[in-house]
This record gives structure tokens, C-alpha cells and sequence, in this order.
């Protein structure tokens, strides 16, 4: 079984711990720990079915007590103690990352210090300006030990399809990404073409909960540049060049649209007072549709790498297109990402790129990916840990104190 720590108990949290009940008779995931923004709470054993159960109707609740005031039979008190135990004697320990919190950088980079793997839908961490510690994340993530599927696209898998061309082709002269990497402007932009005012486009997105607590985090463009930064920077890691080198052009989808003063204003504001004031922008949105004509609105970024110049350069903005392009057809929350290595194509989509079950599925995914991969690895451990212990049987044989060193270190490595 894999020991789970959950950090991030909001609608992807939520639903995360849904799926575990659903899957607990299968015995694959052992939920240790659960962490909000206000508190957490930890066990030495196992969360059990009802205990899930009883910490997801208490976040459901309101002014119900925190989580480490919940009364779950096997919780302590002392939880540096039993984290310090866990963090040094489990085996096949994931740390799950679904919050939106920068600072969980840290928690990461310590996990797979610890020889712990991380799963993340968080993008915070991978867009800090710690290149240091960014570059060791990414660094694991080419390598199988740092899943980040949800990242970009939800459960399109936008990061593994990169990480697989990064790790297949060598040397390409170029890579080209193109795609529409928010399913919350994806929506928008379908709406709009479809006749509906922005205002009312807004309101149906936020009640479907496709945008994040801020909603100027989606519509500044700023969540699709961070996607765009998480898979640049992969390609940045791959071919050891400086994050610094990165060049980004980035244009807000509300950008040309509404005034500085406006952006300004609605910056920090939570979804209903966001959704208050996107009546002021109806008209000029309008005048947006009509000077498209018979083409199609989307906000599109594009992660460009040449070998040549030894860079890589990001450019989004909110364009026209066609009915020839492949993003013309995308609908409602549709997230379509293609790929171009030395003019060989491929891509990820159309599909859902939001959503609190398709990002959960996303962390699900990763976790099988990360740990059928430890399993197959340590399956043949086995197997040549089954071949020496034959040579062991001739005690006299040359080969019996080298068959123990390799057995020791063997060992080790499968535990790791």
C-alpha cells in the first residue's frame, strides 16, 4: 500500500478523499495525514473508510472545529512526532499537493529529499523564483519520482506528453507547444461565441466552479502563463538553460479589453464580487465578438525552443482564429495542446481542462504511474536477488562474496 499525506482540502482535496473511499476496499492507498489552510490532522495507522468520511462532511460544514479538533479514534495530538516516524520508516510515501500555496515548494523539495514521492496539481511551487529549488523538482519530474500531470490541462496529461518527447528525442533542433491551456477561458471564450454577454458567461463559469477563489488569476491570463512557465522550464531543465534566459510575452485575456484601473481594481477580489462587476465590460467584449467576424476567440499560448539560439521564449495572448486552425473547434471547457519536434506532430486533447474530478484524476494517475514504475523495478530486484541466493548455495564458490555485496545493495536500492 502507499502512504498518503494530503495537503489541500479544497474542491480537488475533497474530491481526492472521495476517490479514496470509493477505491479503500482495494487496499492501494493508506491516508495518513490530512492538511488544510487552518490546521491538519495525522494518524500512525490508517484513516479508515468512516474517518474520510467524517473529515469531508466536517470541511462541507460551516463553523464546524478545526481538524485537529475532530474526534477520529487513533489521531494524536503530537504531530511533529508521528510525521518525523512516518517521514523516516514508510516506504512507499507520497506527498499529494493540492493547494494553490507557493510556499509548498519547501514541503516538496524536503519530500523528495526523503526519498518520498510528490504528486502535484499545485503550479505555485514550479512558477517560484527559487530556480534552485525549482530545477531539483523538475529534475525529478524528468526522472519519474515528481508527478505534475495536473499541472497543465487537468488530466489531459500536457506535462507527460512533454516530459516523453524530452526524454525520447535527442537533441531536436526545435520544439514548438501551441494550445488553449485554461479550461476556464476555454468556457469563456465558447460562451462569447455563442452570443452569451461576458457578464453571463462569467456568472455560468463561476457557479460551474471552473475558476480559482481569485478569478483575476484566470482571466489576467496569469494561471495559462504559469502553465506555460511549468513547461518551459521543463524544457529549461532538460537543456540546462537559465530560467533567467526564459522570454515571456504575455497579454491578459481581459487585456485591450478593460483599463488598468479596472484590473487594478478587481485584482483581489473573491468570485461574487468579481462576478458583480463583469456587467462593465459586456460592451466592449461585444465589440471584441463582432471584430472577429466568422472567426473563433481563444486564448492561446505558445512555448517555443530552438537549439540554435539556446533559448526558449513564451508568447499568450488572446487571438483570432479560423475554422482551418485546430483550436476552432474546441467547446466548453476543452483543452487541446499540440506539439512540434523537428516537424514530427503530436498532441494531448481535446478534452476537459478543468474540473475537480478530472484534476483528481490527474493525481490518481501520477500515483499509479510513480508506483507501478517502483514496482516493476523492485519486481526485478527480486527475480536477480533470487538468481544470487542460488550462488549462495556453493559456499565455496568465487562468486559467493560478491553475490552478498550485490544482494546488500540491491536491497537497498529496492527500498529506496
Amino acid at each position: 500500500m502507499v502512504d498518503i499525506m494530503l495537503y489541500g482540502l479544497g474542491g480537488v482535496g475533497t474530491a481526492f478523499l472521495e476517490k479514496a473511499i470509493e477505491e479503500y476496499d482495494l487496499k492501494k492507498w493508506n491516508i495518513v495525514r490530512v492538511v488544510d489552510s487552518s490546521s491538519e490532522i495525522i494518524t500512525i495507522t490508517s484513516f479508515s473508510k468512516t474517518d474520510l468520511e467524517t473529515i469531508i462532511k466536517h470541511k462541507r460544514s460551516e463553523g464546524s472545529p478545526k481538524l485537529n479538533e475532530l474526534q477520529i479514534d487513533g489521531t494524536t495530538e503530537d504531530a511533529k512526532t508521528i510525521m518525523e516516524f512516518i517521514m523516516t520508516n514508510r516506504l512507499n510515501l507520497a506527498i499529494v499537493d493540492a493547494t494553490a500555496n507557493e510556499a509548498m515548494l519547501e514541503t516538496q523539495i524536503s519530500a523528495i529529499k526523503l526519498e518520498a514521492s510528490v504528486v502535484s496539481v499545485n503550479k505555485a511551487p514550479y512558477a517560484s523564483n527559487n530556480e534552485n529549488y525549482v530545477r531539483e523538482l523538475l529534475a525529478s519530474t524528468l526522472n519519474g519520482k515528481v508527478g505534475i500531470r495536473g499541472t497543465v490541462g487537468a488530466d489531459l496529461g500536457t506535462p507527460n506528453e512533454l516530459i516523453r518527447i524530452l526524454n525520447e528525442y535527442k537533441n531536436p533542433s526545435k520544439i514548438e507547444i501551441e494550445g488553449c491551456m485554461s479550461g476556464t477561458l476555454s468556457f469563456m471564450c465558447d460562451e462569447l461565441q455563442k452570443g452569451k454577454s461576458y457578464s453571463k458567461s462569467v456568472e455560468s463559469a463561476i457557479k460551474k466552479g471552473y475558476p480559482e477563489p481569485i478569478p483575476f488569476m484566470d482571466f489576467s491570463g496569469e494561471d495559462v502563463r504559469n502553465k506555460a512557465l511549468i513547461l518551459a522550464r521543463l524544457i529549461a531543465t532538460k537543456y540546462d538553460i537559465g530560467f533567467d534566459n526564459i522570454k515571456i510575452n504575455h497579454s491578459s485575456f481581459i487585456g485591450g479589453i478593460a483599463s488598468d484601473e479596472y484590473c487594478a481594481e478587481v485584482k483581489n477580489l473573491d468570485k461574487h464580487s468579481f462576478t458583480q462587476r463583469a456587467p462593465e465590460l459586456d460592451q466592449a467584449f461585444q465589440q471584441r465578438i463582432e471584430q472577429a467576424g466568422e472567426k473563433a476567440l481563444r486564448y492561446i499560448a505558445n512555448v517555443k525552443y530552438s537549439k540554435a539560439e539556446n533559448s526558449v521564449s513564451i508568447d499568450i495572448s488572446l487571438k483570432e482564429v479560423d475554422t482551418s486552425h485546430g483550436l476552432y473547434t474546441l467547446k466548453g471547457t476543452d483543452n487541446m495542446i499540440v506539439f512540434n519536434v523537428d516537424d514530427k506532430i503530436s498532441s494531448v486533447g481535446p478534452g476537459p481542462g478543468a474540473g475537480n474530478e478530472t484534476t483528481r484524476d490527474a493525481i490518481y494517475n501520477d500515483l499509479n504511474a510513480i508506483f507501478y514504475q517502483k514496482t516493476a523495478w523492485n519486481n526485478n530486484i527480486y527475480i536477480l536477488l533470487y538468481i544470487l541466493k542460488k550462488i549462495d548455495r556453493d559456499r565455496e564458490s568465487k562468486a559467493y562474496s560478491v553475490s552478498k555485496v550485490i544482494q546488500w545493495y540491491l536491497t537497498v536500492l529496492m527500498i529506496r
